[in-house]
């Protein structure tokens, strides 16, 4: 890792559409209780979100890259405290991307 990290906490919401019969989620990742970014709405469904995630924070170099391609639960292995939460939302609930600076 080249930044220290303690802490990784996701929130996310889920949106179905139901004509489309596809799901997209927002997710507001926070590193050590600050938000770094979030992500917009994006498609996936279920646990998506934690894929992404992984992949953002790997870039980033808040994990080390390996991880980067698996879910951010397993952060967990490198003694990172990890917590998401995802909640069922509608359209208009879902984010917009942003990056904290």
């Amino acid at each position: 890792m080249t930044k220290a990290t303690r802490s990784i906490y996701v929130e996310a919401r889920e949106w179905f559409d139901k004509s489309g019969g596809n799901s997209y989620y927002s997710a507001r990742i926070y590193v050590d209780g600050q938000r770094v970014y979030t992500t917009g709405m994006s498609y996936g469904y279920d646990y998506q979100f934690e894929y992404d995630t992984a992949r953002f924070l790997a870039e980033r170099g808040y994990i080390p890259e390996g991880y980067g391609s698996r879910s951010i639960r397993w952060a967990r292995e490198l003694g990172l405290d990890v917590y998401t939460v995802k909640y069922d939302s509608k359209k208009r609930e879902l984010w917009e991307r942003e990056v904290a600076e």
